[in-house]
């Protein structure tokens, strides 16, 4: 499965999983940052991927994506098995953390 997202100024994505699904993705125009969850703690340092920077993962790969600027941003995706399903993410200062699911209607 591939997708194209565009990524209006200041968007978010939250942190996410694949739901069981690996996956690519390179940006294609504009910057983007990531931060990931290693071991189920948010990392505090974010990684800037400009144009042609690409970022690959393996089943089970949680991260945050934001546009910081006012500029738009667009990131081609592919996955597989097809994504069907993502996982959302809250991390709560107590290490507490809230899952809750999506399927592929929902976005």
């Amino acid at each position: 499965m591939n997708r194209i997202a565009t990524h209006g100024p200041l968007s978010q994505t939250r942190f996410h999983d694949h739901g069981g699904s690996s996956g690519a993705f390179t940006v294609t125009q504009g910057a983007l940052q990531e931060w990931t969850a290693p071991d189920g703690r948010p990392n505090p340092v974010a990684a800037t991927m400009t144009q042609g920077a690409a970022r690959s993962f393996g089943p089970w790969y949680v991260h945050h994506v934001i546009n910081a600027s006012a500029q738009p941003a667009v990131s081609v995706h592919a996955y597989s098995p097809p994504l069907e399903s993502m996982r959302r993410f809250e991390f709560s200062p107590d290490g507490r953390t809230r899952v809750t699911m999506e399927t592929a209607g929902r976005w």
